[in-house]
């Protein structure tokens, strides 16, 4: 439960929302790109999930520990953290996204996020990587979120 999920496809992580939705429910997907750059940016518009300066001590990337590159459960790094409280975006496993980049790219879709196998300036909020649908990488994960429904508009009935 403490390790993030990671060398999946991105048509991977569909699957798993399709699942998720048919057994709980409600729209369950990936994060679309600019979904995932506020949950890392936060409202302050940040350079980092953590802040404004690149440490390598508060994210896993290729030059954060020790003994050489790996991943590692979440809560090894504590300062990766986002103003909204979403762990391990700066680092670990970076994160399939459900838009694609552009007419530039047909078919690819995008991913963000820091690697435990690449460089600290892959850790900022901003980076995007692209890659087909089916591509399986060491470093490829998934989030997923829902849709909330914040109001509820009230029957003709109940008024």
């Amino acid at each position: 439960e403490q390790w993030p999920v990671f060398g999946v496809s991105w048509e991977d992580g569909m699957a798993f929302c399709a699942w998720k939705r048919g057994r709980d429910g409600g729209l369950v997907t990936l994060l679309h790109e600019m979904e995932w750059e506020k949950a890392a940016r936060g409202t302050d518009r940040r350079y980092f999930p953590f802040g404004q300066h690149l440490d390598e001590r508060w994210c896993n990337t290729n030059r954060s520990n020790p003994e050489g590159m790996r991943p590692v459960v979440v809560g090894e790094f504590p300062f990766d953290e986002s103003p909204f409280g979403v762990r391990g975006l700066g680092g670990n496993s970076r994160d399939a996204c459900l838009n694609d980049p552009g007419p530039e790219y047909p078919g690819w879709r995008l991913s963000c996020g820091g690697l435990w196998a690449a460089a600290g300036l892959r850790c900022r909020a901003t980076d995007r990587m692209g890659g087909t649908p089916r591509s399986v990488s060491y470093g490829l994960g998934f989030r997923v979120g829902c849709v909330a429904r914040l109001s509820r508009t009230p029957s003709p009935a109940s008024l």
